[in-house]
């Protein structure tokens, strides 16, 4: 049932990401040729009559794509209007010279109609003279469109796995009784960081410089930094206002206070050593300005934990034995369905948040790597080669495949090791 469930929603979570890439080109009129979920042989698949795109489902769905039309080639038709074979990433093979007679490739640009079969064309082609086929520049091939419009088709799947996470994060705030805020509510027993000067009613605003609203910020900037001694900004004597049940509406004022060297706990899971929170802060009435604050802090707390994730993976606070590929983060749906629909949903939000983030970032092989040469053709208004590009991104993909099988590797240690 896991695995089934964990299919499911890899496969909901690329059908967003290549639908934002699909509907952005279909606003810029880009020859589609097919919208697919999944890779390797098609299984399901029908072709719209008005458009000739084709839709299908494949047998391997961890995948997905929208092919168009001057994509990874140059964007040529045959008479027919077919696509023409590619010799190569980028490129196209002319016919070559073989000594016994000469052959040409004419190449038109705009549009054209199909060739219309005559008994003088349907005859045989002599021997002594080839046909000289005619390829035409299709004008709604990818490449044929203005770079500002192609970079938008390239960063709209990313942004609706991002949209898509701000939407599961207003229904998890909005399913909730309250708010939770960054007032100190009440502490622990025995809880360490009371001895190192916070008390009951201090609204933190800060740790380690970084700004928290919301409680999940605060948790989530204790976890990260509170393994060491952090510096806490905090507020105290704010003003509460109340409803008239004794439910916090809003705190405000106070006196700023900056703790040093504050000391939590810590836990270790998986190797990870992260500080504890041991205090519980005041839930906090919900309002409109709070809910939408809230769903916000989700997004991008989410992102925030992927920049962070990469940057203590740079400098060596994380290493690969921590990460986890599908296997890894199949297990972990499995674990967050045990533990209800609250989690199961939040844990797809931090997924499809990490999707998103992950296809931004400027390598190789990602459509923030595609990005990247975009921007470059932008500025100064002429495209790299597209052979270049094209090795680029097939050692950037090799590279990506390569890391994935390494952490399939560890994940599959994990669980049959233990």
């Amino acid at each position: 049932m896991t695995i089934l469930i964990a299919i499911l929603v890899f496969s909901a979570l690329i059908f967003i990401h290549e639908l934002g890439h699909y509907l952005t080109a279909r606003l810029f009129d880009v020859h589609i040729l097919e919208f697919a979920i999944g890779m390797g042989p098609r299984l399901l698949s029908y072709k719209s009559k008005k458009t000739g795109i084709v839709y299908s489902i494949r047998a391997i769905l961890f995948g997905g794509f929208v092919s168009m039309v001057g994509e990874d080639d140059e964007g040529f038709l045959d008479e027919n209007g077919n696509p023409v074979a590619q010799g190569g990433a980028g490129s196209f093979s002319l016919p070559q010279n073989n000594g016994a007679a000469e052959s040409e490739t004419e190449i038109v640009e705009g549009d054209f109609e199909p060739a219309e079969a005559s008994a003088e064309s349907a005859q045989p082609a002599q021997p002594a003279q080839a046909a000289a086929p005619v390829l035409h520049r299709d004008p709604r091939a990818l490449n044929a469109k203005p770079v500002w419009q192609r970079m938008i088709i390239t960063a709209a799947g990313a942004t609706m796995n991002v949209i898509l996470g701000v939407v599961l994060a207003l229904a998890l705030v909005l399913s909730m009784d309250a708010i939770g805020g960054t007032m100190v509510g009440k502490f622990e027993e025995n809880a360490i960081s009371q001895t190192q000067g916070l008390q009951v009613g201090d609204v933190i605003t800060h740790v380690n410089g970084k700004r928290v609203t919301t409680h999940m910020d605060l948790a989530y900037s204790i976890a990260h930094d509170g393994y060491e001694p952090v510096e806490i900004t905090l507020r105290r004597g704010a003003d509460v206002k109340r409803d008239k049940n004794g439910m916090i509406v809003s705190y405000s004022g106070g006196d700023k206070i900056v703790l040093d060297n504050v000391t939590f706990g810590t836990e270790e899971e998986e190797g990870i050593v992260m500080g504890a929170q041991d205090f519980r802060p005041y839930q906090v009435k919900k309002t409109f300005a709070n809910v939408m604050n809230q769903t916000f802090c989700y997004t991008r707390l989410a992102v925030r934990q992927v920049l962070d994730g990469l940057l203590d993976l740079i400098t060596g606070r994380f290493g690969l034995q921590q990460m986890s590929g599908p296997v890894g983060v199949t297990q972990q749906i499995g674990q967050a369905v045990s533990l209800g629909l609250t989690n199961f949903i939040f844990f797809v939000q931090v997924i499809t948040v990490n999707l998103g983030v992950m296809n931004l970032l400027p390598l190789p092989a990602l459509d923030g790597g595609r990005l990247f040469f975009q921007f470059i053709e932008l500025i100064f208004r002429k495209p790299i080669p597209r052979e270049w590009e094209g090795r680029i991104h097939f050692i950037g993909l090799a590279l990506l495949l390569l890391l994935m099988v390494i952490i399939t590797g560890q994940d599959l240690i994990r669980i049959f090791v233990k």
